[in-house]
């Protein structure tokens, strides 16, 4: 059986890691010059390995001006594939370390505010236990972004909606009910039986993923037949909650 070489494979054993590497570098650093301190190289070698790429792949990678290189539609393509390579060697080399070791490596753990001030401290207080070794690291902001990004191996967060992007796996860990909460000096606090109804004129404080459509929140007070509380405080802040004295749904 004959065998159809892809001319793609040509291509790739041309391209080389390192060049790929500088070609980061370059971006990250903005000019060649910065980019040669950063690799301690001479500038003509980063211009020549970016010569020899265009030449190379028949596309022109950088828009040139003296105090700064821009990205090309096909330079931010290979950009954005590359940095996707060499994340998945440095997961690579994590796997490898711990399968060498398995009481070693790092975590990388993307979440939302409350179940960093609840749920994953438990969780990393009972790895850290069973594993010494292994080091974690905790992305509050954009969390999806940051997985998007490879920047966390994954995310806990609520899900407020059951749909998900096409680009993402979700499961569900568990339930939560949702409570509103006032603080100690509200008036509210004592009263044994209260409807939602007598609430919705009091200053709420709601975080905004609880106001879209579809989320438990929203579907809540539809099912009581109100509509979703107008929010005073718009914020995900789990301190400024705690700190307020406003209804909240937590």
């Amino acid at each position: 059986m004959a065998t159809v070489a892809d001319p793609l494979d040509d291509l790739i054993r041309r391209v080389k890691l390192r060049d790929l590497r500088l070609l980061l570098r370059v971006v990250e650093a903005g000019n060649m010059a910065r980019a040669a301190k950063t690799l301690a190289v001479s500038r003509p070698v980063i211009s020549r390995t970016i010569s020899d790429l265009e030449r190379t792949l028949g596309v022109r990678l950088f828009d040139r001006s003296p105090q700064k290189l821009d990205p090309t539609v096909f330079g931010r393509a290979l950009l954005r594939r590359s940095a996707g390579v060499f994340d998945e060697l440095r997961q690579g080399m994590r796997e490898i370390e711990y399968l060498a070791n398995p009481d070693a490596g790092e975590l990388r753990i993307g979440a939302s505010e409350y179940m960093a001030a609840g749920l994953i401290p438990a969780v990393i207080d009972r790895l850290s236990r069973q594993h010494p070794g292994l080091r974690f690291s905790l992305e509050l902001s954009d969390p999806f972004d940051r997985l998007r990004e490879r920047k966390v191996e994954f995310v806990i967060a609520r899900l407020l909606s059951p749909d998900v992007d096409a680009d993402m796996d979700a499961e569900v860990l568990f339930h939560e009910q949702v409570f509103i909460a006032a603080g100690p000096r509200s008036k509210w606090v004592g009263r044994r039986k209260i409807r939602p109804a007598e609430l919705m004129d009091e200053p709420w404080m709601l975080a905004p993923p609880e106001i879209v459509e579809g989320s438990p929140v929203v579907e809540a007070f539809r099912a009581l037949g109100l509509p979703v509380p107008q929010a005073t405080v718009l914020g995900l802040s789990l301190h400024c909650a705690t700190g307020c004295s406003q209804p909240a749904v937590s």
